[in-house]
């Protein structure tokens, strides 16, 4: 290495700077995210020797002029290029793990003009060699414990999935089962209809009746499974981010499944502007590329700003062995065009003038999914009417037992009514 700085004015190819966040999502009785390890942070400038636009000629001249006879002597050197400037976000700087060597909060960027292979001037200019420098980074931790949130719905032919209206007035208050019957139907027919309004002497009996004939039914029995997912990024407010993507979504998958067989449908358009294939060498289901938008219902005072997809239906005809497991795994990964750790990054020439080109930057968060099934399946709201088959099954005294414990578990109450006679 040399004693002294040695200058050249060279024109790198590419600089990347990429930041990888890494964490573990369960969703269960018991929700928890958690970070799968330390995030890294990676700096790469690829320097081509190939005598054209990267490293020149007038390089060349300039290490001559400071080193006339480099090339003479049996020794490693090597040439500083320029500087990477990095900038501080106002309320966060980071600590001593970067590990970055700043000074003045610049990175030097050097590259090897003698040794290494490098014999001759003429090595550097002559295309048969390219310099990669990379430098590595720890980010200072997130100010958030759980940036990456999923929020997911399993439905299936016993669930209500149709009807969003009535799901929402469903949901409008946890405490609906034990409210008067009566003041919950008069909440939902102020928003359904002015039903009440027109009928103002109906009784609770009545009004039953009306909802009975509104609430959705079951027309035929079908194998399907809905999964529907958000996928929600939540970042301080003092990180500025442009169009962050949900590049990948991926679900295991117990069994083979026919692409065919599979619909992904995003947000309440109408048109399927999603493809969804299943990757047998891996075993999921997968699709890519949605975008995240900046929600509009950002708390007052939390100092986040959060961002989620549209609500993605995945549609899967014929889920087969999905029943018998017990918790269904999957990957989020999603890609912000900026690093999270640093305001700005600019690059600074040799002599000090700023450098004309474009630095890549790229955070890159992926989340461990961890489904607990058993869970997902409880929290789904039934029919009320409901079809229930049993393909190839005699009904005597025993099978309807069984088919009675059945419905007991599922919540419904079974009587018996007795079937009269007539003589013939």
């Amino acid at each position: 290495m040399a004693d002294s700085t040695i200058y050249a004015r060279v024109q790198p190819q590419t600089i990347k700077v990429t930041e990888k966040y890494n964490f573990e999502i369960n969703i269960s009785s018991n929700p928890e995210t958690k970070p799968l390890d330390v995030p890294t942070g990676e700096i790469e400038v690829i320097i081509p020797y190939n005598g054209d636009n990267h490293f020149t000629e007038l390089a060349i001249a300039d290490i001559k002029q400071q080193r006339p006879n480099i090339w003479k002597k049996e020794s490693n050197w090597a040439a500083r290029i320029g500087y990477l400037a990095f900038s501080h976000h106002n309320d966060i700087k980071p600590t001593e793990r970067t590990n970055l060597n700043l000074s003045e909060r610049a990175l030097p960027i050097d590259v090897p003009i003698c040794g290494q292979g490098l014999v001759s001037e003429h090595d550097l200019v002559d295309t048969r060699y390219q310099c990669v420098v990379s430098e590595s980074y720890t980010p200072p931790d997130l100010p958030i414990i759980n940036p990456i949130d999923v929020q997911i719905n399993i439905f299936d032919e016993e669930s209500i999935v149709t009807n969003d209206e009535f799901i929402t007035v469903y949901e409008q208050d946890n405490n609906i089962p034990t409210k008067e019957l009566f003041e919950v139907l008069k909440e939902f027919f102020k928003k359904d209809s002015n039903f009440l309004v027109n009928n103002p002497d109906l009784t609770k009996e009545d009004i039953a009746e009306e909802l009975a004939n509104i609430i959705p039914k079951q027309d035929i029995l079908q194998d399907n499974l809905y999964l529907d997912l958000i996928v929600e990024l939540s970042l301080p407010q003092h990180i500025k981010i442009d169009s962050p993507m949900l590049t990948r979504m991926a679900i295991e998958w117990p069994v083979t499944i026919l692409d065919r067989s599979m619909i992904l449908k995003i947000g309440t358009t109408s048109t399927l502007d999603k493809s969804v294939i299943y990757i047998p060498e891996q075993g999921v289901i997968e699709w890519q590329n949605v975008e995240l938008q900046q929600s509009t219902e950002n708390s007052s005072g939390s100092n986040l700003v959060k961002y989620n997809t549209k609500n993605m239906r995945l549609l899967i005809e014929h889920p087969g062995e999905l029943y018998n497991k017990e918790e269904l795994k999957g990957k989020v990964e999603i890609k912000i065009p900026q690093v999270l750790a640093w305001a700005g990054i600019d690059y600074f020439e040799a002599n000090g003038q700023e450098g004309q080109i474009d630095i890549k930057q790229e955070t890159i968060m992926t989340a461990e999914l961890k489904l607990n099934l058993a869970y997902c399946f409880s929290r789904k709201m039934y029919y009320p009417y409901q079809h229930l088959q049993f393909e190839g099954v005699i009904l005597d005294d025993m099978r309807i037992i069984d088919i009675t414990t059945i419905l007991k578990n599922m919540g419904f109450e079974t009587k018996r009514i007795p079937v009269g006679t007539e003589d013939p």
